[in-house]
C-alpha cells in the first residue's frame, strides 16, 4: 500500500514537472509571439 502511494505521487510529481515545463514553453512561445506581432504592428504603423 505505501509502496504504491509513494510510486503515484512520485508519478504526480513527475506530471507536475512535464506540466509546468510545457506551461512554461508555451508561455516564452506565446511571449514571442506577442512581441513578434506588436513589432509587426508598430512597424506597420511606422510605414503607412
Amino acid at each position: 500500500m505505501a509502496f504504491q502511494i509513494a510510486l503515484k505521487h512520485k508519478l504526480s510529481a513527475a506530471n507536475y514537472g512535464n506540466a509546468k515545463l510545457r506551461a512554461y514553453k508555451n508561455l516564452t512561445i506565446n511571449y514571442k509571439r506577442c512581441k513578434l506581432l506588436n513589432f509587426n504592428i508598430m512597424y506597420g504603423l511606422e510605414t503607412r
